[in-house]
């Protein structure tokens, strides 16, 4: 894993050794996104480390453009099993979240904090186990690419404020999205799950 960029404003992209050598993952903490006016920012991850398990975990804080180490704030946490990571805890950050590959499964309300979801190639989001299902702002936007998934694994509805199925090339129309054989208005085979997703509106 390596850092590009410099201090306050960097993206951290992750490398994994196999039997064909090195192979690029993806990113794995963007700069991008907006905090207290900020609008580029880096993350500093504590070392990885495997539990007895084999389940890989990572903290970090965060450092906002310009501000030095008086910009640090707020601290971070992941594992991740196989390529799929769990949170289960609400989340103030609103620099967005890229799910790069594998499953993100966000199990509470809130958890995909104030800021805009991407859900890119072959990758998956699986929204379960709120109460009110607010896993993402009712204003933020959710792009996903056209091989990406999306598992609305709850009863009931959420809500966002736009949804692009093709990577951001265009935006579905506003009402009640889901599964095929779901009560939304608009079905897709792109979902999965009983959930629906109430769109406010396009970008």
């Amino acid at each position: 894993m390596f850092q590009l960029g410099g201090s306050g404003s960097g993206d951290w992209h992750f490398y994994e050794y196999g039997a064909t050598g090195w192979k690029y993952v993806g990113m794995l903490f963007s700069r991008l996104g907006s905090y207290a006016g900020k609008g580029r920012r880096c993350a500093y991850p504590n070392p990885f480390r495997y539990d007895r398990n084999g389940r890989l975990h990572v903290t970090w804080s965060w450092r906002e453009d310009g501000t030095g180490l008086n910009g640090n704030h707020d601290l971070g946490y992941a594992y991740a099993t196989a390529h799929t990571a769990l949170t289960n805890a609400a989340n103030s950050h609103s620099g967005g979240t890229i799910v790069r590959t594998g499953t993100l499964r966000a199990h509470a309300d809130g958890m995909l904090g104030a800021g805009d979801v991407i859900v890119v190639d072959t990758a998956t989001l699986q929204l379960s186990h709120g109460t009110s299902h607010d896993y993402l702002a009712d204003d933020a936007i959710l792009v996903a690419d056209a091989t990406a998934s999306e598992d609305l694994a709850f009863t009931g509805t959420g809500t966002v404020g736009a949804l692009s199925l093709n990577g951001g090339a265009s935006f579905v129309a506003p009402g009640s999205w889901g599964a095929l054989g779901s009560d939304a208005v608009n079905a897709s085979a792109r979902f999965a799950g009983t959930g629906l997703l109430r769109v406010l509106g396009g970008e």
